[in-house]
């Protein structure tokens, strides 16, 4: 296999790698979006970046699955076909890398806590739950406790601890200090840039991928000219021949 066929498989294997990692971070995405919507608003355009991410890795495993049976077969259909793929997957690539870098500049404004904090006790299962699963207090910090009835005498709920026990948080014990707005937003940057990487990552290899097809498609039909010039010769070697006997 020479250094040409190694780039490619290299190639296909990373977008291979990059198809299920969109569809696995895409997946996760959808998920954490569907579990914040009973106390944060989040901005429709998250849940379409996750699907986009779906639909590029659909295509960019036909590129690879076709990449993988071009270096296989060789032949100069299949090289046309990595070819077209490569073009198409770059291309709706950039549209997508360009639609999540740009929503991701403005997603943290359209995740917002809308749960009331004001009205809650302790039993109020999702503000435990939110607080518990992404290890904050408050909307903005542990203070906006302060500010409500339920801590007007300087407590906190105790899934706020960091080392949670029932009545943690009427004790002086050390509290999480982020706030559950920048730790949401966190959690579901961590996905975007996810997106963001594997994306870019994707757009690369597709590029690469369509210059080793159309490069071998060139030798394809090198090899065919030469092969023409070698018969047309011949023949004419055959027809002098036959002039001078």
């Amino acid at each position: 296999m020479n250094i040409g066929k190694l780039f490619e498989f290299a190639s296909n294997i990373i977008l291979l790698g990059s198809s299920i990692s969109l569809v696995y971070i895409a997946i996760r995405l959808l998920q954490e979006l569907a579990d914040t919507m009973e106390f944060a608003h989040i901005a429709g355009f998250l849940s379409v970046n996750a699907k986009m991410s779906i639909a590029i890795s659909i295509i960019i495993l036909a590129l690879a699955l076709f990449g993988f049976k071009s270096i296989w077969s060789g032949t100069k259909k299949d090289c046309y076909i990595v070819f077209a793929l490569g073009q198409f997957a770059a291309i709706a690539v950039v549209f997508h890398l360009m639609f999540v870098i740009n929503n991701h500049v403005y997603f943290g404004q359209d995740v917002k806590i809308v749960r009331n904090i004001y009205t809650y006790d302790l039993s109020d299962a999702i503000w435990n739950r939110m607080q518990e699963k992404y290890q904050c207090c408050g909307i903005e910090g542990y203070q906006d406790w302060h500010s409500t009835p339920f801590g007007a005498s300087k407590i906190t709920p105790d899934q706020c601890c960091v080392d949670y026990f029932p009545g943690c948080g009427r004790s002086k014990v050390p509290i999480h200090q982020q706030g559950c707005q920048k730790a949401v937003v966190g959690v579901i940057a961590s996905y975007i840039y996810g997106l963001i990487g594997l994306t870019a990552v994707s757009f690369i290899c597709s590029i690469g991928n369509s210059i080793m097809a159309l490069r071998r498609v060139y030798k394809f039909s090198c090899f065919k000219t030469a092969v023409e010039i070698v018969d047309i010769s011949e023949s004419n070697e055959n027809l002098e021949k036959q002039m001078t006997t």
